[in-house]
């Protein structure tokens, strides 16, 4: 065998193996996730804050001319809905994500504390839609859970869908 080739392969196999595991990898996935999403709240809520500006200031004081308002408004109507409908999915999966988090820590705290310390659980968890409750619509009406922005994130992004029919009208136009 050739002594270059047999270093190589002896460098090859006595090199370190790297530490990472699937389970790492998948966990740096999920705070790199975790960050974006966060990332991504915050332009999406400075983006539409842009936007009302933007409706308001090229509106004027008065609606009696909306031609006007459509020729400067139409260039920007299909891009903006484009990266709101981007944003409003990364946003949802991620609160999704995050209460789903959450839901899961609170299964495997009761069921620790079932199995290890034999207290009584009532079997309802906080986040059972199947099984929803008094307790559970109050601490999802008083912003106790992520509940509520769940609701408004789904409603969003119904929103944008419906209306890009009618963006797509005002880009032609």
């Amino acid at each position: 065998m050739n002594p270059a080739l047999k270093e190589l392969e002896d460098r090859l196999l006595s090199a370190e193996k790297p530490g990472s595991t699937p389970m790492d990898v998948g966990l740096e996935t999920q705070r790199g996730f975790r960050s974006l999403g966060v990332f991504c709240h915050g332009f999406l809520a400075g983006l539409a804050f842009w936007h009302v500006v933007t409706v308001s200031v090229l509106s004027g004081s008065s609606l009696s001319d909306p031609v006007d308002f459509l020729s400067l408004y139409s260039p920007l109507a299909q891009p903006l809905n484009f990266v709101f409908y981007l944003l409003t999915v990364i946003c949802t999966v991620s609160i999704l994500d995050r209460w789903v988090g959450a839901a899961l820590h609170d299964i495997l705290l009761t069921i620790l504390i079932h199995t290890y310390f034999d207290c009584p659980c009532n079997g309802s968890s906080r986040y059972d839609f199947a099984m929803l409750d008094w307790r559970q619509v109050q601490m999802m009406l008083t912003l106790r859970s992520g509940g509520l922005a769940i609701v408004v994130y789904i409603v969003s992004l119904t929103l944008t869908l419906t209306t890009t029919k009618c963006v797509y009208n005002l880009r032609i136009s």
